[in-house]
């Protein structure tokens, strides 16, 4: 089993990756902000309190949140952009 320490280790360099790779500001913005925060968060939670639960439900978010990021960027290319249709529904993600 992986310790938190290497979890977030490991989050990290795939966040690093993911944002080396998606080469567009507002792909990056809208995927990976979210996740970074948050693995920054938990990181500070670890120093400050010493302890941080391996199976803590942040690392996993974070973790589907980043493969979802992965996943996108295997489908669409780093040169994915965000299109922007009909501002009531979500934006979706788009080759170009």
């Amino acid at each position: 089993m992986r310790t938190p320490q290497k979890r977030i280790a490991d989050l990290k360099a795939l966040a690093a990756r993911l944002d080396r790779e998606i080469l567009d500001n507002d792909v990056k913005k809208s995927l990976l902000d979210l996740p970074k925060y948050l693995l920054e968060d938990a990181e500070k939670s670890l120093l400050e309190q010493g302890q941080i639960q391996a199976e803590d439900p942040s690392l996993a978010m974070i973790a589907n949140r980043l493969n979802y990021a992965q996943s996108l960027l295997t489908k669409y290319g780093p040169n994915m952009k965000l299109s922007k249709g009909n501002p009531k529904r979500t934006r979706k993600i788009s080759r170009r």
